[in-house]
């Protein structure tokens, strides 16, 4: 399974040793982030820089949740 599809595609299954790496990736990103909120940043392009990795990692969030019930046979609804 290539990254792309482990971070976007909400198809397939995942371990729980991958699910935790990948939720502390998602973590790790999430927090410096916030360095998209500093002055210069958004001075010079405003929030949308933020705006769209925050969207990206909430969906990377949901797949994530979504393949590991899957893994571990619940539903994801």
């Amino acid at each position: 399974m290539n990254a792309v599809s482990l971070l976007f595609s909400s198809a397939g299954r995942l371990a729980p040793r991958p699910f935790a790496v990948a939720i502390v990736l998602v973590y790790l990103t999430s927090f410096f982030s916030q360095a998209l909120l500093s002055a210069p940043v958004t001075g010079r392009v405003g929030l949308w820089p933020f705006a769209l990795l925050q969207a990206a990692l909430v969906w990377v969030w949901i797949v994530l949740h979504v393949k590991r019930l899957r893994d571990a046979g619940r539903a994801f609804g």
